[in-house]
């Protein structure tokens, strides 16, 4: 049996071709509007819908080369990988695009999340005692990206992308038929 380069593992490919995905992504959207940055949709977008798709793809590409079988652990295994791989790429790319590209984007963001976060805390109708208290504490938060954020970021991203393993090996998982082999000797 011929040994995959390193490079041709399912985990590594899927997660490098994830990674270089979301880093477009993250340029794109920035280029086109940096705002949509901290919008709910690019969130879900890059956090869980690119992720469980690159995941199940790879999973897919491990039963066919498996014989139709993937087991459990193999198919959490590889999704934690691509997980960590493309995080690792993402959170790379946002510290250069906070740090050198555009370094006033943090405070652009910052002022962004809570303009919209005060429309809609007062659409929803709380107390302007209270809506002060939430834009405070907004206020005083740091949004920029430092060595200990960055880490921070992929401590969360590799538990979120730990769960979404998880999830997606549950559906993605396939046993050997026990009674297979005895059923096509008996044809």
């Amino acid at each position: 049996m011929e040994q995959k380069r390193f490079f041709e593992k399912p985990m590594i490919k899927w997660g490098l071709l994830l990674g270089g995905l979301l880093v477009v992504a993250l340029f794109l959207v920035y280029s086109f509007d940096a705002a949509s940055l901290v919008s709910i949709w690019y969130s879900i977008l890059t956090l869980a819908f690119l992720p469980i798709i690159f995941m199940v793809l790879a999973n897919i590409e491990l039963k066919r080369s498996g014989g139709n079988v993937l087991l459990y652990g193999d198919a959490v295994m590889t999704n934690i990988v691509i997980g960590l791989i493309s995080s690792v790429l993402s959170i790379a790319a946002t510290y250069v695009l906070y740090n050198f590209i555009d370094p006033s984007l943090p405070e652009f963001l910052k002022n962004t999340i809570i303009e919209k976060t005060t429309g809609y805390l007062e659409r929803s109708g709380m107390p302007d005692s209270d809506i002060e208290q939430v834009l405070e504490n907004l206020e005083r938060q740091d949004y920029k990206q430092t060595i200990k954020t960055a880490f921070s970021s992929l401590l969360i991203a590799s538990a979120v992308n730990a769960l979404l393993g998880l999830i997606v090996g549950a559906f993605t998982k396939r046993v050997p038929d026990l009674f297979e082999e005895s059923t096509d000797a008996g044809a």
